[in-house]
């Protein structure tokens, strides 16, 4: 009886095990397919990967009013194009911390009512609660790239003109949330 009961345990022990490795390698196949994709699959989120462009390059040929190209956990990477005569559009954001880097045109800065000469090379750091607007006095479209901490932007969002971004509602309230810790 003894030796029969060991047996069906045996028989028992090996099928859990069987069933654990099915498991794991069906785990490791799904975490492979996911970075392949694009993320990274932890226990608890999603985490983006990493993100390499040339951003000259990007900045140069985008003809959008804006155009997210990355969303992270923490910060975000935007293009825009501001037309001769068009602006950003006077804004406070509430949470987030904006970099502006200038690459062409020219115009006109605005940091809670402070107003200075923008161009080639330049860049503004806006601090939450900052009115700020950029526009642009030149001739030529004015060309920006620009990082939001945190996210101020739907992931993957391309407006074409100012217009469209105001009419975007649910990308405007990206913005006005708290970030979360």
């Amino acid at each position: 009886m003894l030796f029969k009961r060991n047996k069906i345990y045996n028989q028992h022990t090996k099928l859990i095990l069987t069933f654990l490795v099915v498991c794991i390698v069906i785990g490791m196949a799904y975490a492979i397919y996911k970075t392949m994709t694009g993320t990274v699959v932890t226990m608890s989120k999603k985490i983006p990967m990493s993100y390499h462009t040339n951003i000259v390059k990007d900045t140069k040929e985008n003809t959008n009013f804006r155009k997210v190209l990355f969303t992270g956990e923490k910060s975000q990477l935007v293009v825009m194009s501001i037309p001769p005569g068009g602006d950003v559009g006077a804004e406070i954001h509430k949470y987030t911390e904006q970099t502006l880097f200038f690459l062409s045109g020219t115009g006109i800065g605005e940091l809670n009512g402070e107003k200075f000469p923008i161009g080639p090379g330049d860049v503004v750091v806006v601090v939450p609660g900052t009115l700020h607007n950029f526009i642009n006095t030149g001739i030529e479209d004015l060309k920006i790239y620009t990082v939001y901490a945190p996210p101020n932007h739907i992931d993957g969002r391309i407006h074409k003109t100012q217009a469209d971004a105001a009419l975007d509602t649910a990308d405007e309230a990206v913005g006005e949330t708290p970030p979360v810790k």
